[in-house]
C-alpha cells in the first residue's frame, strides 16, 4: 500500500489510522486545538450551573435553580424559569414567573404573571391576577388585585392597590394604595400615592397628582400642575393647581380656532341662555329672555283696570291737597 506522501504510518502508534505522522506544524496545530477543547471542557462547569428541570402530573414546570421547595402541596399549572423558581408557593395555582426573584415570595396567590428581575417579588398570600412585565414591576406588591404593569419600575411601591394599569418607565411607580388608575406613558402618574380612578395618558401627564381623583389628562404633561384637585379634565393643557372639576382643552398660545361640530343648525327644547366667552378662554352664560313658543299674550284687561284705579286714587289725593291748602290761605 502506497504511503501519502508527507505521513509516515506508525502502526504500533494505537491511534495512527487516525492521527498518522504529520508534519511539525500540523502536529502543533492539532495539540493547539486539543488542549482548548480539553480547557473548555474542565471549564464548564465552573462557569455555569446546568440546574435541573421539575415537571409533575397537575401541570407544573420549572426549570433552573431551587424548584417548588418540599412546603409545596398541591398547587397547578404553575410555570417558572429562573434560578429559584417557587420557592415558597404552596397551594397557588396558574402562576408563572420568569427571572430572578421573579414571584419568590409568592405562597398562595394566584393567576399571577411576573416576568423580569424581582417582578412581583414581595407578593405574599391573597395577591391575585396581576400581571407585571419589566425590572422591578410591581416590586412591592403584597395584597393587590388585578393590576398590570407593563415597564420598568412600573407600580414599583404599590403595596395593594387594586385594579391599576401602568405602562411605560415609572409610570405609576408611587403608588401604594390607589386603586382604578390608568398610566399610559413614561412618567405618568409617577407621584400619584393614594389619588383613585385617575386617567393619564402621554409622558409625564399627571405628574404632580399625589391624592387627586377622578383626574383625566390626554396629553404630554396634560394636568402636570395638578397635585390634589378632584373631576379635572385637560387635555393638552397642563392645568391649574388647586383647581377641581374644571375642563381645560387646549393651551393657550397654541391653539388659534376651535370647531365643535354638532352645534351649528341644532335646536334644542327648553329655556335657553346665550354662551359667553372671555380673554382667558373661559366658557359661560348670561340670562335672556325666556322664550316659549307657541304661547299667547297675557291679556291686559286686569292690568289696565289697576292702573285706572291707581289714577283715580291719585287723582283724589290731589283734589283733597289742593282744597287743604285753600283753606289755609
Amino acid at each position: 500500500m502506497a504511503t501519502k506522501r508527507g505521513f509516515r504510518v506508525r502502526m504500533s502508534t494505537p491511534n495512527a489510522r487516525c492521527l498518522g505522522s504529520a508534519p511539525r506544524r500540523s502536529r502543533t496545530a492539532i495539540a493547539l486545538a486539543a488542549a482548548t477543547a480539553t480547557c473548555m471542557l474542565a471549564a464548564a462547569p465552573a462557569l455555569a450551573n446546568t440546574g435541573s428541570v421539575y415537571f409533575d402530573n397537575t401541570g407544573n414546570a420549572g426549570a433552573g435553580g431551587d424548584l417548588f421547595q418540599t412546603i409545596f402541596e398541591g398547587g397547578a399549572r404553575n410555570v417558572g424559569l429562573g434560578a429559584t423558581v417557587f420557592p415558597n408557593l404552596t397551594v397557588g395555582d396558574d402562576n408563572i414567573a420568569v427571572g430572578d426573584q421573579a414571584l419568590v415570595e409568592n405562597g398562595s396567590g394566584s393567576d399571577n404573571i411576573a416576568i423580569g428581575s424581582k417582578t412581583l417579588s414581595t407578593t405574599v398570600t391573597n395577591a391575585n391576577k396581576n400581571i407585571a412585565i419589566g425590572s422591578d414591576a410591581l416590586i412591592s406588591n403584597t395584597d393587590g388585585d388585578e393590576n398590570t404593569a407593563t415597564g420598568w419600575g412600573t407600580l414599583t411601591f404599590n403595596t395593594s392597590g387594586d385594579d391599576n394599569v401602568a405602562t411605560g418607565s415609572q409610570a405609576l411607580v408611587r403608588n401604594t394604595t390607589g386603586s382604578q388608575a390608568v398610566a399610559v406613558g413614561a412618567g405618568a402618574l409617577v407621584n400619584n400615592s393614594t389619588g383613585e380612578a385617575n386617567t393619564a395618558v402621554g409622558d409625564l401627564a399627571l405628574q404632580n397628582n399625589t391624592t387627586g381623583d377622578q383626574n383625566v389628562a390626554l396629553g404630554f404633561e396634560a394636568g402636570s400642575n395638578l397635585t390634589t384637585g378632584k373631576g379635572n379634565v385637560d387635555i393638552a393643557n397642563q392645568g391649574q393647581a388647586g383647581e377641581a372639576q374644571t375642563i381645560r382643552i387646549g393651551t393657550q398660545g397654541n391653539q388659534t380656532r376651535a370647531f365643535l361640530q354638532g352645534v351649528n343648525g341644532t335646536s334644542i327644547s327648553g329655556p335657553t341662555q346665550r354662551v359667553l366667552i372671555n380673554a382667558n378662554g373661559q366658557l359661560g352664560t348670561a340670562k335672556a329672555a325666556t322664550h316659549q313658543p307657541g304661547g299667547r299674550a297675557k291679556p291686559l284687561r286686569g292690568t289696565v283696570r289697576r292702573l285706572v284705579a291707581t289714577v283715580k286714587r291719585q287723582q283724589r289725593q290731589i283734589g283733597r291737597l289742593q282744597r287743604k291748602v285753600r283753606n289755609q290761605g
